[in-house]
């Protein structure tokens, strides 16, 4: 804030510090959703899966947990303030203490995700959408289209290409 009380467009460590645990935090919680659907659909007692869905739904819960550890990890006091630290060092171009709005933007999906981290969690969200039971059903219902159609996935492919 500037000395009379209006917003200067500047940040500081904290308010970094704050967005920067915020966005971790909603990772986590849509991550958690996910796993928390899955779970219900692997172990539901009234819908058994088939043993097909059920090694796509515990690698997606699996995957899901590891992300959820890592987040953990990312939450570390000691790791997260030195994240902010250096996150905010290198985005401090005028050394002033703040950080320019524009700055931060340009900045903040190289520090505060990392590309690795983002694969991970596109792995994640792909394999959960693929997992999902309205997904399961319209692959089960498609490969039983085509096995009454006396084809094969590849002929199917293979039509599709040259149409």
């Amino acid at each position: 804030m500037s000395p009379d009380g209006e917003a200067d467009g500047n940040l500081t460590m904290a308010e970094i510090e704050v967005m920067a645990r915020e966005l971790i935090d909603m990772k986590a919680l849509e991550v958690r959703q996910v796993v928390v659907q899955q779970e219900k659909t692997l172990f539901s007692s009234f819908k058994p899966v088939s043993a097909f869905h059920e090694v796509k739904l515990r690698w997606t819960v699996d995957q899901g947990r590891q992300l959820l550890e890592h987040y953990d990890a990312q939450r570390d006091p000691k790791e997260f303030f030195d994240r902010v630290v250096n996150f905010h060092h290198r985005t401090d171009i005028s050394r002033e203490g703040k950080v320019d709005l524009t700055e931060f933007l340009n900045a903040a999906p190289i520090f505060l995700t990392p590309l690795l981290e983002l694969r991970r969690e596109g792995l994640f969200f792909g394999a959960a959408m693929e997992s999902s039971p309205q997904a399961h059903k319209a692959r089960e219902d498609d490969n039983n289209r085509l096995r009454s159609e006396g084809k094969t996935r590849a002929q199917e492919d293979a039509e599709c290409t040259q149409s």
